[in-house]
């Protein structure tokens, strides 16, 4: 009886058509082709850690951007929430309360918006951003 060593031992080589050793340029666009998927599901993979993330100064500036379509009142409140946790989070909190606080309790104060802005934007760059 015959092992399965001595049955292997007996087998020929295999043989392949010749043309399977050549490089042809089917083969390298297909190379180019499977370099290219690759390369794009590599860059997907990686494109949220490569993301440029923007300082607190830019993110503060979008957000008031975003608020300048508001109604003056809504555009106040929100303004204002912005502020508050600026100054919370700002490393050297003044004593001081800025003049436009106390105009927030007036129903017909009138309070400057851009000026509101631009004090938002020195906080947000005293933070570190």
């Amino acid at each position: 009886m015959q092992t399965p060593s001595d049955i292997v031992s007996k087998l020929h080589p295999p043989r392949l058509p010749a043309g399977f050793a050549d490089l042809t340029w089917q083969d390298g666009c297909a190379a180019f082709g499977v370099g290219l998927a690759l390369g794009i599901v590599l860059y997907l993979l990686l494109r949220p850690f490569l993301a440029r993330r923007l300082t607190k100064r830019e993110q503060v500036a979008q957000n008031l951007d975003s608020f300048r379509a508001l109604p003056a009142s809504d555009r106040l409140v929100r303004q204002v929430r912005l502020w508050s946790e600026l100054r919370r989070s700002a490393a050297e909190e003044q004593d001081t309360e800025p003049a436009w606080r106390q105009d927030l309790y007036r129903p017909d104060a009138d309070i400057d918006l851009e000026a509101l802005d631009a004090e938002i934007l020195r906080l947000a760059a005293e933070r570190g951003g």
